[in-house]
């Protein structure tokens, strides 16, 4: 059986640890993760927009381990307008 690979889109935040301990569950049951974004929240700054140059790595890594993953985890909170972005942009129409 192959490895299948999993992005766990969330907030950052305070549920930060919480989804990284998820993350960690994952891992553990031999699942692949695309990309760890709870290891480098702490350089993610907000407001976004005002660190567009900071944060643009970081979202290109994550919208690309969107769009390579197998599993697509969504771990609603409130305001998960980023997350949910993430999301829309796998559907292709």
């Amino acid at each position: 059986m192959t490895q299948k690979t999993v992005y766990v889109a969330g907030k950052v935040g305070p549920d930060l640890l919480e989804m990284h301990m998820i993350l960690g569950v994952l891992e553990d049951m031999g699942f692949v993760i695309a990309y760890d974004w709870t290891r480098t929240g702490d350089g993610i700054q907000k407001p976004y927009l005002d660190h567009a140059d900071t944060n643009r790595s970081f979202a290109m890594k994550m919208r690309n381990a969107a769009d390579i993953c197998d599993i697509f985890v969504l771990l609603p909170t409130n305001d998960i307008l980023d997350a949910l972005i993430e999301l829309l942009s796998l559907i292709h129409i």
